[in-house]
């Protein structure tokens, strides 16, 4: 029982293509239902791992990784199809690549007090825009990825040097 959190992350991990080929084929109900699934059980995995006290910094980097593929299917499609520009995808990987060069991997991951919080709204960015595919909300939307990146890079440089408040 105490794998059930490192089995719903790798699903998800597993299950990330379904999202692209989704959105890629013009599935938007499918997509829709394959990315609530996955919603879930990202919420599911940490109540799991909290749950059965199976919280590890493996678990939780296995976590952040699975975040990272849903979000690169997700908007990389999204991208293909001409929704988002490539760039966007460019930012969100650089983002992964500083959280996991500034967690160091020798322990749990150092999460900084808005940072924890950038997965959630991409996961929330990715929802919006497969339910409301609107042009307008999608430019308003890589606007605020954009801002919002922004403000996590300098929170996590504040946080790294102590800085917080």
């Amino acid at each position: 029982m105490k794998s059930l959190p490192t089995v719903l992350s790798v699903a998800r991990m597993l299950a990330a293509p379904a999202l692209a080929y989704m959105i890629l084929e013009g599935r938007t109900g499918g997509a829709l239902i394959v990315f609530g699934v996955l919603a879930i059980t990202d919420v599911l995995d940490g109540v799991a791992a909290r749950a059965l006290g199976a919280t590890t910094p493996r678990g939780a980097y296995l976590d952040v990784s699975a975040d990272f593929a849903v979000v690169v299917a997700g908007f990389g499609s999204l991208a293909v199809l001409g929704v988002y520009p490539w760039w966007l995808l460019g930012l969100f990987a650089l983002m992964f690549g500083q959280f996991l060069l500034t967690s160091d991997g020798k322990g749990p991951p150092r999460y900084d007090p808005i940072g924890k919080h950038y997965g959630v709204v991409l996961y929330g960015a990715l929802g919006l825009t497969l339910a409301l595919p609107d042009l307008a909300l999608t430019q308003a939307t890589a606007a605020l990825l954009l801002v919002l990146t922004a403000i996590t890079v300098g929170s996590r440089v504040a946080y790294l040097l102590g800085l917080e408040a």
